[in-house]
């Protein structure tokens, strides 16, 4: 791992400082551990009381860095600012959370004046981090090194050899469904309910593409400097780059591109 440059070595630092005191309120979580639901009584939400307390930590966080400024978040929704915010998702993965599935994860970026400072994803059960910075993508595995990711390959697959991912087709409407069971068809394997998950089997090049639907800016716009460290490529159900949109596809680079978006618009 190689940061040269000071002040993104200090936020190097302090992206992680963060995501370790995050962790400091999941330390008792375990796959091991069954959430209780029948004693707590009805309305009971660990997810919303946990997302809380972490967004709250993150709100005083943010206020001590950078005063002006603010987050944008799932629970609170202090206001969004396209030049310069703080966007975080405490526990993206609610129903692996729930369940006590390890593959939920902690999403959080900054903004500053149009471009990203740093993105970052943690994984507090499966003891993995991706962090972003300086258009690098940096990984933390279980022996706590950090190692830079190279960049993901077109391998020249053919469509009915992709592996791809998406939450669930029960975020798309009929059409879109019918688009992409379309598409599944065709690909070798599809996973699904991986959540943020499957952005980090992208990213260290074990799967091919993410195909999503219906997302909000704080479910994906964290994982951009993420996947463009690593040679992503990020684009709408219609081909079009974007950095953010609520029906979103990542990719390895390549051909996949044209034929993803090809197999989705004859049904689309």
């Amino acid at each position: 791992m190689l940061i040269v440059n000071r002040i993104h070595k200090f936020y190097f630092k302090l992206i992680n400082s963060v995501l370790d005191n995050i962790r400091c309120h999941t330390k008792d979580l375990s796959i091991f551990n069954r959430i209780d639901f029948v004693s707590k009584g009805k309305g009971f939400n660990p997810v919303t009381i946990y997302d809380k307390v972490i967004e709250n930590d993150l709100i005083e966080l943010a206020d001590l860095i950078t005063p002006k400024i603010k987050v944008y978040g799932e629970e609170f929704k202090v206001g969004i600012n396209n030049n310069s915010m703080w966007l975080i998702d405490p526990i993206d993965g609610t129903k692996s959370f729930v369940c006590g599935s390890p593959i939920w994860g902690t999403l959080i970026s900054l903004i500053k004046n149009g471009a990203f400072v740093f993105g970052a994803v943690d994984h507090p059960m499966l003891d993995e981090r991706l962090v972003a910075i300086d258009g690098k993508t940096f990984y933390k595995d279980k022996h706590h090194n950090f190692i830079t990711l190279p960049n993901v390959v077109d391998n020249k697959k053919r469509l009915n050899q992709y592996i791809i991912a998406s939450s669930s087709i029960g975020h798309m409407t009929l059409k879109k469904r019918k688009a992409f069971t379309r598409l599944s068809k065709k690909v070798q394997h599809v996973i699904y309910d991986y959540d943020c998950y499957a952005y980090t089997m992208l990213a260290k090049g074990y799967i091919d593409a993410v195909i999503e639907c219906n997302l909000n800016p704080y479910d994906f716009v964290q994982l951009v400097p993420i996947l463009k460290g690593v040679g992503c490529e990020i684009y709408d159900w219609k081909g079009k780059d974007t950095c953010y949109s609520t029906n979103i596809i990542a990719s390895k680079p390549g051909k996949i591109r044209r034929h993803i978006v090809k197999t989705l618009s004859k049904s689309y």
